[in-house]
């Protein structure tokens, strides 16, 4: 969550932002939804405000919204509209606080830390951002066969190290591969786990008796 600098001493934490009007990005795609749902997870007052993208600074400094929810890829690039908006206007970062953190981690919603010179140009009064991530997977069919899924993930994790050479995209992947997995699978309870996975993160002792695996 981020708010225009010279109002930041009014919020501690996204608590302060409930029942207030904030743009969350454009209405109905990913990450407008994934705040719904941390706003659910917090029993927080979600009110969005729809407008332009390229309005965001404007609105924010004329009060119209008093916070724009910000997104990275991989906790690294920002979207153009988010360039331009930190490019015009000195902004603050308001990260959640500890006891919202705790519930968000209950919710299986447990935030991220993003290095904050990695993302933005400019001092935004944190050098930790705090973000619920968007798990994105690569879905594979029941039937695929267990020992196929299997030897996929066995590469990928051999060659974590080496894909994050050819893109930084692949960091958190590289620095966490198993963890990634583990946070995937709780993010998303009712999806049963295909075979291969199960297998792969029963051998990395990550596996929890409670989950589903598909077609078991």
């Amino acid at each position: 969550m981020a708010v225009y600098a010279s109002k930041a001493g009014r919020f501690k934490s996204w608590g302060d932002f409930s029942g207030k009007p904030v743009f969350f990005t454009p209405a109905g795609f990913m990450n407008w939804l994934n705040f719904i749902r941390i706003y659910k997870a917090l029993g927080y007052q979600f009110k969005h405000v729809q407008i332009g993208e390229a309005a965001q600074g404007d609105a924010l400094q004329a009060g119209t919204i008093v916070g724009a929810v910000c997104y990275t890829t991989a906790g690294r690039s920002l979207p153009s509209y988010w360039r331009e908006t930190e490019l015009r206007l000195d902004i603050k970062i308001i990260n959640p606080s500890p006891d919202e953190v705790k519930k968000l981690t209950a919710a299986n919603l447990a935030p991220d830390e993003i290095d904050a010179t990695k993302v933005f140009s400019k001092d935004v009064g944190v050098k930790t951002i705090l973000g619920v991530p968007l798990l994105f997977a690569y879905n594979m069919r029941a039937d695929m066969p267990e020992e196929v899924v299997y030897k996929m993930l066995n590469w990928f994790y051999n060659k974590r190290e080496w894909l994050v050479k050819g893109d930084p995209g692949f960091a958190p992947m590289g620095r966490d591969f198993v963890g990634m997995q583990v946070k995937g699978v709780n993010a998303n309870r009712t999806i049963p786990v295909h075979a291969g996975l199960a297998k792969f993160l029963k051998e990395h002792k990550a596996w929890k008796d409670s989950w589903k695996i598909a077609g078991k």
